[in-house]
């Protein structure tokens, strides 16, 4: 059995340990979960049957196999070195915090060291297979876009009014606009190899339309271009939940005997 560490007890937390708890990964365990409140990870670990930690080290303990960050970046700061000091396996969703390239090359560095590994969730796009196999071709040049309703419109959410209604810029200065929003910039830019020569566009949609990210690649010999809708069946507002399902969809690669890498 595989046993899974959680970091982060807020709404994407939670979708990640129903999952895992529902059976949705076969062969996997949550065996303990930590949050900033130690409320919602009580009532969490009640719910799913494991242990409730109050600091990383007690979570390490519980010797997890992959211990996954779905918390904010600064959880991830805070927390990644003594997991990868520990040996354990890394799933991240707080992407932006590798903007900061020191840390990124601490995390590099210290995963090296102790044989441990970081893996980076997709969240709301994918493509970021396409994006290495064109990279390993040759030149590439990436685009991550943002689709909004304009600020103006009234369906434009509140979260996103104060974002400019066009914008054109590297994946970093996009980024910068709204960490909190844009982590996503960050992880088309990694993909694509480099946080200032990945672009980022903002561009309007109609009110028929619906929000969406998309990605954009070109490479020597290939390109590709792809479009997701923060919507489903019958117009379900689930974009948020998407970067968590990607989490999932994550471990089921990571422990399934025959996968997609």
């Amino acid at each position: 059995m595989t046993k899974i560490g959680l970091l982060g007890c807020g709404r994407l937390g939670g979708i990640i340990a129903d999952a895992l708890c529902g059976g949705k990964v076969p062969g996997c365990r949550l065996v303990g979960v930590m949050g900033r409140g130690t409320g919602r990870a009580v009532q969490l670990a009640e719910k799913c049957g494991c242990v409730s930690c109050g600091n990383i080290r007690q979570l390490l303990a519980l010797e997890p196999d992959y211990l996954v960050e779905a918390a904010t970046a600064q959880a991830l700061r805070d927390c990644a070195l003594e997991v990868l000091s520990s040996g354990r396996r890394l799933i991240c969703l707080s992407i932006g915090a590798f903007s900061d390239e020191d840390f990124y090359r601490q995390v590099s560095q210290t995963a090296q060291a102790h044989r441990a590994k970081v893996y980076l969730a997709p969240g709301v796009i994918g493509g970021f297979d396409i994006a290495s196999t064109l990279s390993a071709m040759g030149e590439l040049r990436g685009a991550l876009i943002k689709y909004k309703f304009p600020s103006g419109s009234g369906r434009c959410p509140p979260a996103l009014a104060g974002f400019p209604d066009r914008f054109e810029g590297s994946a970093r200065e996009g980024f910068a606009l709204s960490p909190a929003h844009l982590n996503i910039a960050i992880a088309a830019a990694l993909a694509c190899g480099s946080l200032d020569e990945t672009q980022m566009r903002i561009e309007p949609v109609s009110q028929e339309d619906a929000p969406s990210f998309g990605l954009d690649l070109t490479g020597e010999f290939a390109g590709a271009s792809l479009r997701v809708w923060q919507g489903g069946f019958g117009g379900k507002p689930e974009g948020p939940a998407l970067a968590a399902w990607s989490v999932v969809a994550l471990l089921r690669r990571l422990t399934a005997p025959v996968t997609f890498a």
